[in-house]
């Protein structure tokens, strides 16, 4: 994955820092951090299954997004 946005750079394994078109910085995340970053990011979508009418399933739940809602 290539993204500007650091809030999704928990998720990787590996974060490339480039500066300038050249390699500034590699970090390197643990197995562990990784799966502390999913399991907050799964009770958090998972406080917001009632929204929408959404169901129990991650694959089934649009949680409004899709639809462009936005629910406060």
């Amino acid at each position: 994955m290539v993204t500007h946005d650091v809030a999704l750079k928990q998720y990787a394994n590996r974060v490339v820092r480039m500066l300038d078109g050249k390699i500034n910085k590699i970090e390197e995340h643990s197995a562990y951090s990784r799966q502390q970053a999913i399991y907050s990011l799964k009770k958090t979508t998972a406080s917001y299954r009632h929204v929408a009418g959404a169901d129990a399933t991650l694959s089934n739940s649009p949680l409004g997004v899709r639809e462009g809602k936005y629910f406060p």
